[in-house]
């Protein structure tokens, strides 16, 4: 049956004969099932699903409209905390394709720096060259000049234009200075562009002017390894010459997941081989399907990136939940369906007791249980000393049992 769309108007519109019909019926199936754990018989009271008038009122019955309260006989199952895999696949690492990069500069110049060497491990962005280059200082001088002449000009600007308002002054007095200073924003202008230019789209903005004005940086387009480094501190090089140094990209590997249909909802993935235990991605890079067997091939990425040789076989398991959202095995009868939220009918003493229906939330299952994660609303989350209804179906219209 299906967990996410139980018709539970159904069981409001039962009577309070065919509810009683109901529950022994369930009773009698519940007792030829193997128990998920330790099952033990209880009295409870409960109060049928139905909402507005009850089957009294038909009959004239003055208190027709109320809940009836019955006392019913029921099994009762402890709920078991998942805390270790629920779901496990084969699985075999896949190394991703290497790719190299080259590092080389569109500015002439010489070199200041070089903070690698061959074998070095680079992260993307890191400086791995810098470039000492007069065009640049040039550059560099001429925007700051601009830039403090048009602070004088806007002043000046600003006063005369202060004193034609007073009428203290002619209108044609602040042409020029009108004129100088667009002059003056369009030389700020063009060598701001140079300059950006210039700047390695690769470094980070605190990498672009290491060192001084006078300097350019140059940064790794990719993480990897240093493969070559053709530039000497020194030694001139060329704009569009040969790369200054050459990296190749650190495969990190992808993880392949053989399993059939899709998994259960909210799983913490991870790559179990020898000597590797990585966590993965929850959703996949890519997913294949055989047409003829209907396998899905899901690959998944290490989270964190790690480096994974390929051919590596092992499985992926699946978990629920952790400490701060634990997760619960219940048997399928006893997930119902409540005012359209799914619930669970727990025992909060032992003997005769008042069932509480509990929020939950389904996260998968099998044939015989269903993993289930109390809902943030509830006012009272499910713990691993609870026991649940067995035979929620014949009160509420669960979700399965059949």
């Amino acid at each position: 049956m299906n967990l996410y769309a139980t018709d539970a108007t159904r069981f409001a519109a039962a009577t309070a004969p065919r509810a009683a019909i109901a529950v022994s019926l369930c009773l009698l199936l519940a007792a030829c099932d193997e128990p998920m754990a330790a099952a033990q018989e209880t009295t409870v009271e409960h109060a049928p699903a139905a909402q507005g008038p009850g089957p009294g009122h038909e009959h004239g019955h003055p208190d027709g409209d109320k809940h009836a309260v019955a006392s019913r006989t029921v099994r009762v199952v402890p709920v078991r905390r998942l805390a270790g895999p629920v779901v496990s696949w084969p699985a075999v690492t896949v190394a991703t394709s290497a790719h190299e990069a080259a590092v080389a500069t569109t500015v002439a110049g010489r070199v200041a720096e070089v903070p690698v060497s061959v074998g070095d491990h680079v992260s993307k962005g890191a400086v791995v060259v810098t470039l000492q280059s007069p065009e640049r200082q040039r550059l560099a001088v001429e925007e700051k000049l601009a830039h403090d002449q048009l602070d004088v000009v806007l002043r000046r600007l600003g006063k005369v234009r202060r004193q034609q308002r007073r009428g203290l002054m002619l209108a044609d007095a602040a042409y020029e200075l009108e004129r100088d200073a667009a002059r003056l924003r369009a030389a700020e202008q063009r060598a701001a562009t140079a300059l950006a230019a210039m700047r390695d789209p690769n470094c980070a903005p605190s990498s672009v002017h290491r060192g001084g004005a006078d300097r350019i940086a140059l940064c790794a387009p990719i993480s990897g390894v240093v493969e070559a480094v053709n530039a000497r501190v020194g030694g001139r090089v060329i704009a569009g010459s040969e790369a200054c140094v050459t990296l190749r990209a650190v495969a990190s590997g992808r993880v392949r997941i053989d399993r059939w249909g899709p998994p259960p909802p909210g799983l913490r993935l991870r790559f179990e081989a020898h000597g590797v235990d990585v966590p993965l991605a929850a959703e996949p890079l890519a997913s294949v399907v055989e047409p003829h067997t209907g396998v899905v091939h899901a690959y998944h990425l290490p989270d964190p990136a790690t480096a994974l040789a390929a051919g590596l076989r092992g499985e992926v398991v699946g978990m629920l939940g952790g400490a701060a959202e634990p997760s619960f095995a219940v048997p399928r009868a006893a997930v119902a369906q409540r005012d359209g939220a799914l619930v669970v009918f727990r025992l909060t003493t032992a003997g005769t007791a008042k069932p509480v229906a509990t929020p939950v939330v389904v996260l998968g299952g099998d044939d015989t249980e269903v993993w289930v994660r109390s809902r943030a609303d509830a006012p009272s989350p499910l713990t691993k000393d609870d026991q649940v209804l067995a035979v929620a179906p014949a009160l509420e219209g669960g979700v399965g049992g059949h």
